[in-house]
């Protein structure tokens, strides 16, 4: 579904992707873990078209990745940023229909609205609410749901446990199962390695802008670098 063929990225002199090459098949989950800097929000803006590419190429059914972020998201290409980025001074309901800014059909964005109250049920009760006044875990939810009212094909997510409690991390990655099974292809950087991984078909570890390792998610698990490096085993 999405192939990047040896991507680089550079801010100024700094190489911050570096011959880049991975490959998300329909319908899997992929994680992608790292370090802080090792460029995993990189990799994600420049497919969604945010931080420009130097060079290599970015291949989306079988099509060559436009630049314009509008145009990306036009094809199905959706990103959940770090940090969430909600609009505070909106309502639960303005974001959501924000995130359908490029659709038409009243109709179907509203039916849409009852899909993502029932994914999110906080958030109906929250309906009225200022984005802003929300708990952490509200907003992650506000976020996750925003994006997919733009009915994306193919979901990107950035850190969606940040700052979360334990018990809003699960119910995150178990909504984020949820959206997967209903056919949405996703593309997650996670902190959090050991629920990025079990979560994963397939997972690749970037590290200084390279990818170091792949394989498939539950058993990266058990990789001895990977237990040493990222699950503090």
């Amino acid at each position: 579904m999405l192939n990047i063929k040896d991507m680089n990225v550079f801010y100024g002199h700094v190489h911050a992707i570096q011959g880049l090459s991975i490959q998300v098949k329909q319908n899997e989950i992929v994680s992608i873990i790292g370090s802080n800097g090792a460029g995993k929000s990189t990799l994600l803006g420049s497919i969604a078209g945010i931080i420009k590419r130097t060079s290599g190429e970015i291949i989306f059914e079988n099509n060559t990745l436009p630049l314009r972020s509008y145009e990306i998201v036009k094809l199905g290409i959706s990103l959940v940023p770090e940090r969430r980025r909600i609009f505070p001074n909106l309502t639960v309901n303005e974001n959501l229909k924000m995130g359908a800014y490029l659709r038409d059909g009243k109709k179907e964005i509203e039916q849409d609205l009852e899909g993502i109250y029932k994914l999110f049920p906080v958030l109906k009760v929250r309906i009225k609410q200022y984005g802003g006044t929300l708990s952490g875990g509200e907003q992650q939810m506000l976020a996750i749901a925003r994006g997919l009212m733009s009915r994306p094909k193919f979901f990107m997510l950035d850190e969606p446990s940040l700052g979360l409690a334990p018990n809003l991390t699960e119910e995150v990655f178990s909504k984020i199962k949820e959206i997967n099974q209903a056919g949405i292809t996703i593309l997650l950087v996670e902190q959090n390695a050991f629920k990025a991984l079990e979560i994963a078909n397939r997972a690749y570890v970037l590290e200084n802008g390279q990818i170091t390792c792949s394989g498939i998610g539950v058993e990266m698990l058990d990789n001895p670098k990977i237990k040493d490096a990222y699950l503090g085993v």
